[in-house]
């Protein structure tokens, strides 16, 4: 009688063991789990960390009026700059012929502003009207390089009420950089400013 209620206990032990063993989960699987989801929960969401960018063309909270930004000189010039527009007594030189001119003129008009670096270092003693050309050429290299303070720079060289070549040229620009400072959002052509404003004589540029 001993004999079997001992062996109906091991019995009983046995099957314990078997059931445990059974159901009871593997330390290791949780372990390899843990780790995923971790990286998982930690990840950021590509979604959640994009900057809202702004309306394209128009200036957003980081404005000119709050960073001193210029606007970038994109081709906001619709229409080829007005060769004739020197405004009476010139500053260019007798040694500054047809030929530097023409060049110049060609270069500002396919917006290649390299080529009239180019030239300006190639003439001795520049004359007022091409170094305002340079300026206004580096104004443009530095502002497509994102270099607002050294663009800005450049461009305010060129003295304020310049009246040589290309003068309708360099007032827009001022212009522009000016309005975008003072909050002004719409993007005007040098075709509109001319007859709004230039022209007018409402530019004092």
């Amino acid at each position: 009688m001993k004999l079997l209620t001992t062996m109906a206990v091991v019995a009983i032990l046995l099957a314990s063991a078997g059931c445990g063993n059974g159901t009871a989960s593997t330390p290791g699987q949780g372990a390899k789990e843990t780790p995923a989801l971790a990286a998982a929960t930690a990840a950021p969401s590509s979604e959640a960390s994009l900057p809202t960018a702004g309306p394209s063309g128009a200036p957003d909270d980081a404005s000119p009026a709050a960073t001193g930004a210029a606007p970038s000189p994109e081709a906001s010039v619709s229409a080829a700059p007005d060769k004739s527009a020197s405004g009476g007594a010139s500053g260019s030189a007798a040694h500054e012929d047809k030929e530097v001119w023409a060049a110049v003129d060609k270069a500002l008009e396919s917006e290649n502003y390299s080529s009239v670096v180019e030239i300006f270092e190639k003439v001795p003693d520049p004359s007022e009207d091409l170094k305002a050309m340079y300026n206004l050429a580096l104004y443009n290299i530095y502002g497509q390089d994102g270099d607002d303070e050294k663009s800005l720079e450049y461009l305010y060289k060129i003295p304020a009420g310049y009246k040589g070549r290309h003068a309708d040229l360099v007032s827009y620009w001022k212009f522009i950089y000016e309005s975008f400072a003072q909050g002004r959002t719409d993007n005007i052509t040098f075709d509109e400013y001319k007859q709004k404003y230039y022209q007018s004589g409402k530019s004092t540029h």
